[in-house]
């Protein structure tokens, strides 16, 4: 069987697995999500119109000639939640947290997309 030193060997390494899975699962998304880099980016046609920080909770309205499009950003999380556009589909998006996601109000021709430097959860490969 085990002696006693095979036995505190096995528990020495044990906790100190558990303490490096535990930093890496609590300390790493705080050093990798700071703010410089996860933005959202605003678009009307070609030309780049804004950045906005994802971590900002603000609520945003992009006017460009006669029209305007309404965007909240809340904890990470971008929403369209008014357009002057006839067919609303942008609003009724579900809001987007992820890299490369977008909103596009066609009408208006606005494009919104995240840019960040950190990506989280399952893309669509891995699923």
């Amino acid at each position: 069987m085990f002696t006693f030193y095979d036995k505190c060997l096995i528990t020495f390494l044990t906790i100190l697995a558990i303490i490096i899975m535990l930093i890496f699962y609590l300390y790493l998304p705080f050093f990798a999500t700071s703010s410089t880099d996860n933005v959202v980016n605003i678009f009307i046609g070609k030309t780049h119109y804004a950045t906005y920080d994802l971590y900002t909770n603000n609520i945003y309205t992009i006017e460009n000639n006669n029209s305007f499009n309404t965007i909240k950003i809340i904890n990470g999380n971008v929403k369209m939640i008014n357009a002057s556009c006839n067919d609303q589909y942008c609003v009724n998006h579900s809001p987007i947290n992820k890299n490369y996601q977008t909103i596009v109000c066609l009408p208006n021709k606005l494009v919104i997309e995240i840019d960040s430097s950190f990506e989280s959860g399952i893309d669509s490969i891995s699923q």
